[in-house]
């Protein structure tokens, strides 16, 4: 019930009914409390966004749902707050970010994990070969986990989730625009 509840319109996305109001897909004015998760999103950048979702053809390619870059911001400040206030989680959200380590020290969400795209997740004993793939496995079989992966380009991002399905993640979905429309939208941040 609580996946339903925060379940991101882009998940069930069509594309002559995916309507919101302006002020919804923009940011709040103010963080509050100095927001872990920061986001511009101008209204050139939505429009951009939501005109290169693919068409229906073009979907039923890929390996798992897409989620707009919109969405899962709303989907990390919904579980920021959450943490904020002490309460009990719900529900995860589960960034994975496939660049490589390189890459991903100079720009990625908060809290995200890297498991490069070229890492193996099992090795031949059934063991998680990395502590990132450790934290990946917790969320396995979870029906309150949405694992998003980000990557490079949508080939390497479609491979991934294929593993993590095969591996029995439930719900997997790829960042719409992957790490480019991550880094033009304002979420990337450096490794300190």
């Amino acid at each position: 019930m609580a996946m339903y509840q925060i379940t991101p319109m882009t998940l069930t996305y069509r594309r002559h009914s995916y309507y919101q109001q302006e002020n919804e897909l923009l940011p709040p004015k103010v963080a509050v409390g100095g927001a872990k998760y920061s986001y511009n999103f101008t209204k050139t950048f939505l429009a951009e966004h939501v005109d290169s979702f693919p068409h229906m053809p073009a979907l039923k390619e890929d390996a798992c749902a897409r989620i707009f870059i919109q969405d899962l911001a709303k989907l990390l400040r919904y579980q920021e707050s959450v943490a904020n206030k002490g309460l009990p989680r719900n529900s995860y959200v589960v960034l994975v970010d496939i660049r490589s380590s390189e890459v991903f020290s100079v720009g990625h969400v908060p809290d995200s994990i890297n498991i490069p795209i070229s890492a193996e997740l099992i090795s031949r004993d059934g063991q998680p070969t990395s502590p990132q793939v450790q934290m990946l496995l917790q969320h396995r079989r979870r029906r309150e986990s949405l694992t998003v992966v980000v990557g490079p380009n949508q080939a390497a991002t479609q491979k991934f989730c294929k593993m993590l399905t095969s591996l029995h993640f439930l719900h997997v979905a790829i960042a719409h625009g992957g790490s480019s429309a991550l880094s033009q939208a304002g979420m990337l941040c450096a490794t300190l």
